[in-house]
């Protein structure tokens, strides 16, 4: 048995074949050392666990606890649905007199790092361990008790407000969510991009939206409406969820501005993962108001705050039309425009009028020199809202949906995609594109030969996926239940929503009926199927060429053809 110990910088393998020794080993670091705080991957699922199964097996001392007289805190791991997928939750172990943080089993870690961890347990005034694994709800709905408690408000045990019933016509103008303005496909030059900062829980500050204050019966006579749904909002008391959330949103925005005036890198990112942490609750403050759990919320409030929403970026809209601006695209809080000849002072300047207009903060996020609106993989005459691919005038890239952003590319596609975007990223315009596309096509076919030659290791080919059912539960045969099957054969539990990686070596299961070998149980000699692997190539390649002329299509049919004699500039849009 191997284990990695890391300490104050320095790393350390221990490995012993006797779990005896092993056990005393770590022993010794514990006592050593004093750790204030285990990190570790996986100790929740897998290390504390064994180690202290081991401990108890051979009867012997593991001073996990500093508190020796303590129990360890665990819990099961369980499987559950939420918003249409299925989530699997390891279960926890925690520690007394010092805390164990699992990264694995940790989203808050994961996003914020440890600053952002501390930082959101002082506000829910949720134990750093426990907070560690909760749900980000859980801290809001803590945080939201703590307001109620301080200010004598009485906390229901249990959701109190059912929904009200709604005639058909009603409800269609209610049930709706954010506004979409689809963007016309293709590449695109000096674009710019405005953001709303915090638009929804500064909306429920704003307008005092809480699920006390619609429709309230000390406001019957209220001057203040809902757009659209005509809710009443109450104009005599501050609502708990707006009380709530000011703090939160102040808070965030003094981060953002020490981060901004940081004198070194190292304050910059500590001041960045801390206004991470805080990002987070307020991400999920508008969807716990709809939320069927929560004891604070309300369905008609979250109506309230995507009609705010709503009305908001329409404002937006047509401030920014009625200065001569062309809207290219639009979701929810963020807007991209057009205008030939427009400065970055001119932007601005339409920014501080929208806010102005609005009540919410709004800023220039850059202007692209050029941005590709890719066509949607289902229909390729229509886009989609939430992918696309361009570069600010400082040369930054953003990326959003791409498979160089997805979990389930594998890193060969990703490592690819990338390659294309680096030779992509210098160019100004769409002329300077066209004239590098002999380079970002020799990018694919690199790829694609070494993919033939069988030049690819493997391990660049493991492609990662969560499956929604128990092994046994599928009735097809599909890869993940075949890889899943395979794993639980060989003694590896496992339950729906937890992960599972493998590399594809017969997709088609005409020569290999197994389709693909999960990386456990993954020989060399094994192989891998190139053809399947070169249409995920292509995929992401068509992502960038289509509005050329390069289809997914094409590209596949030049796989027994030399790709370098596809003919250029074809088809431009």
């Amino acid at each position: 048995m191997e284990i990695e110990v890391g300490i104050d910088g320095s790393t350390r393998v221990l490995q012993q074949n006797d779990p005896r020794e092993l056990i005393e080993q770590i022993n010794y670091y514990l006592v050593q050392h004093d750790p204030d705080i285990i990190l570790t991957e996986y100790g929740d699922s897998a290390l504390l666990p064994l180690l202290s199964s081991l401990a108890e097996q051979y009867h012997l001392p593991l001073q996990l606890n500093r508190d020796t007289n303590a129990r360890y805190y665990t819990t099961k791991s369980q499987s559950y649905f939420s918003y249409g997928s299925i989530v699997h939750r390891d279960g926890v172990f925690e520690l007394a007199g010092r805390w164990h943080i699992d990264r694995e089993n940790s989203f808050i870690v994961g996003e914020a790092d440890l600053e952002g961890l501390y930082d959101l347990s002082r506000m829910s005034q949720i134990g750093v361990q426990h907070q560690a694994r909760t749900s980000i709800g859980s801290a809001l709905s803590s945080m939201q008790i703590s307001w109620a408690y301080r200010n004598n408000v009485l906390v229901p045990y249990k959701r109190p407000i059912k929904e009200s019933f709604k005639t058909l016509s009603t409800l269609l103008k209610s049930d709706r969510g954010g506004l979409h303005f689809m963007p016309p496909k293709g590449y695109h030059e000096q674009v710019a991009e405005l953001d709303f900062a915090s638009m929804y829980p500064s909306l429920m500050r704003n307008h005092n939206i809480s699920s006390e204050t619609i429709d309230c019966v000390c406001c019957a006579d209220s001057t203040h409406h809902v757009p659209e749904l005509g809710y009443r909002l109450c104009e005599k008391h501050r609502g708990f969820i707006p009380e709530t959330l000011a703090p939160i949103l102040e808070k965030r925005a003094r981060y953002k501005e020490l981060k901004r005036t940081a004198a070194t890198e190292d304050l910059k990112k500590k001041y960045d993962r801390m206004q991470a942490g805080l990002k987070w609750i307020l991400v999920t403050c508008f969807g716990y108001l709809g939320f069927k759990k929560s004891r604070m919320g309300r369905i008609e409030a979250h109506e309230a705050v995507n009609a705010f929403a709503r009305e908001g970026l329409l404002r937006a809209k047509e401030i920014a039309e009625a200065k001569g601006f062309t809207l290219i695209h639009a979701i929810v809080d963020c807007v991209w425009l057009k205008k030939k000849g427009a400065t970055r002072g001119e932007y601005e300047a339409l920014a501080l009028e929208i806010q102005k207009e609005v009540g919410v903060k709004i800023s220039l996020e850059g202007i692209y020199q050029w941005i590709l609106f890719p066509t949607s993989k289902m229909d390729e005459d229509i886009t989609t809202a939430t992918r696309y691919v361009g570069t600010y005038e400082n040369g930054e890239m953003k990326v959003r949906g791409l498979e160089v952003r997805r979990h389930d590319t594998c890193k060969y596609v990703k490592k690819m995609q990338q390659e294309m975007f680096d030779v992509l990223s210098s160019a100004r315009s769409i002329a300077e594109i066209k004239f590098r596309l002999p380079d970002v096509i020799a990018v694919v076919k690199r790829y694609i030969d070494q993919l033939n030659e069988g030049n690819v290791s493997p391990f660049e080919l493991v492609i990662r996926r969560r499956i929604s059912k128990d092994p046994y539960d599928y009735a097809n045969k599909s890869i993940n239940a075949v890889v899943s099957q395979t794993l639980a054969e060989a003694g590896v539990t496992l339950a729906a929503g937890e992960s599972i990686e493998y590399i594809i070596t017969d997709a088609s299961g005409k020569k290999d009926p197994q389709k693909a070998k999960p990386l456990a149980l993954y020989a060399l000699d094994d192989g891998y199927d190139a053809k399947k692997y070169g249409e995920f190539i292509f995929d992401a390649a068509e992502t960038l060429l289509q509005p050329f002329g390069y289809t997914r299509k094409e590209l596949q049919k030049s796989w027994k053809e030399d790709i370098m004699d596809l003919p250029l500039f074809r088809q431009v849009s």
